[in-house]
């Protein structure tokens, strides 16, 4: 298998060399799979790295330009207000490495802006997208059934096989929050095999976040099915068929996961929840002290467990478990304004291309993606109540898709004769 995993690998670096894009659709993968961890001789070859570094040779040599549309420039905006705290973070070093692993991330979404450039292009990202989050929920459920659970808290929770699911909460949120872009895979124009993948998948990620544990994710899921099928009264013929899927779903759900989603009755006598409270408190003090920049990109737990834990007892470096007291303790002002203009940004950006793409032949599935992306953000704001996902690479690489999206629709509109084009251009919309 190793070796079958190295040729695959071998192949899709030097498809990358000759093709950047199929480079870039080759490290979507490998990012899902994480291969090096799994079997650590891979790791050794640094996979990951050789396969970005052959995909920006050859995105040179192929002449590839840089942009930096609106919603890029907000990301690299708040990528700023990160490395501005450095000097005056509560612990330098620790927030350097954290700019320098967002980094990573600002690198992985340039490279989705300039290699994304054509509907088919778009198309196969996203499908090999889904792929990847299919494998997470697959590998995921078959090590819960398998004997490899992780037990915590009295129960058996399902985690992934690598880091990419490590934590019940962190594999939970990445499959809720996939799951609308999962959902393009549905739309009626595309092939019968690609719908079924799609079900297939939407399906596998339903059972996986059950099996996490993870109220947060179970919950968000919840109304994240809520909000799909009553945004619009024609959706709701589907309904029987989700409450039979989440009936199957359900009856397979061990007794004790159970009885943790039924537990969130009495959150008064649950020490992970009251520990939570105890770090936002810890987080509001973060922001008194130091209200411009705050303590810096990744310190929350080691300033709330060094300073700010207010509890007289046992002081604990326990991270934000909320975004939105991650922001504040961590970038403060600056952040809030950096993170909240990102995120403006991008709806605004999706509003305006799901009103323009009505006006264009394009494939459904690009289409429906503006309302698919901003339903996941939806997902990641509700979860952020008890979740720290600031730097989760999910927020900014649906920022990547809808940018690639953007510059799609602009030159379908240059294009397309005067007399049939929009009066308005979409930068014009957005600005």
């Amino acid at each position: 298998m190793v070796i079958a995993i190295g040729v695959a690998i071998l192949f899709v670096a030097l498809w990358g060399l000759k093709n950047p894009f199929a480079g870039l659709l080759g490290l979507v993968m490998i990012n899902s799979v994480q291969p090096g961890e799994i079997y650590p001789v891979l790791d050794s070859l640094h996979v990951e790295r050789m396969v970005v570094i052959l995909v920006v040779i050859s995105a040179l040599v192929h002449h590839e330009k840089l942009v930096f549309p609106k919603v890029t420039k907000s990301m690299l905006g708040l990528w700023g207000v990160m490395i501005v705290g450095i000097p005056v973070a509560y612990w330098k070093g620790h927030t350097l490495e954290e700019c320098i692993a967002f980094g990573q991330t600002v690198f992985y979404h340039l490279l989705v802006v300039m290699l994304v450039v054509t509907e088919s292009q778009f198309k196969a990202f996203i499908k090999t997208y889904v792929v990847g989050i299919g494998w997470l929920a697959v590998s995921s459920t078959y090590l819960y059934f398998t004997g490899g659970a992780w037990h915590d808290q009295g129960i058996n929770r399902a985690v992934a096989l690598t880091s990419a699911g490590d934590n019940s909460n962190t594999l939970g949120l990445t499959l809720v929050s996939a799951l609308p872009i999962a959902a393009l895979l549905l739309v009626p124009d595309l092939s019968k095999r690609v719908r079924l993948l799609g079900l297939f998948v939407v399906l596998c990620c339903m059972l996986t976040i059950v099996n996490t544990g993870s109220r947060m994710s179970f919950f968000t899921l919840l109304i994240l099915l809520a909000l799909a099928f009553f945004s619009k009264k024609k959706n709701l013929i589907f309904l029987p068929v989700v409450l039979a899927a989440a009936a199957m779903i359900w009856s397979v759900v061990p007794q004790e996961l159970k009885q943790r989603y039924e537990s969130v009755q009495s959150l008064e006598k649950d020490e992970s929840y009251q520990n939570r409270v105890l770090a936002w408190q810890a987080g509001w003090g973060m922001f008194k002290d130091s209200p411009l920049y705050g303590m810096g990109a990744g310190n929350y737990a080691v300033a709330a467990g060094e300073k700010y834990w207010p509890s007289k007892g046992r002081k604990i470096q326990l991270n934000a478990h909320s975004l939105y007291f991650q922001v504040m303790g961590e970038l403060a002002l600056m952040g809030i304004v950096a993170f909240t203009y990102f995120l403006i940004t991008l709806f605004k950006t999706n509003f305006a291309l799901k009103k323009k793409l009505a006006d264009l032949p394009l494939s459904k599935m690009l289409c429906y993606f503006p309302s698919a992306c901003n339903f996941a953000l939806v997902v990641l704001l509700i979860a952020g109540y008890s979740s720290h996902t600031l730097y989760r690479t999910t927020w900014y690489i649906l920022a990547a898709m809808t940018a690639a999206l953007e510059g799609i629709v602009n030159r379908q509109l240059a294009e397309m004769p005067e007399a049939s084009a929009p009066a308005q251009s979409l930068s014009a919309v957005t600005a």
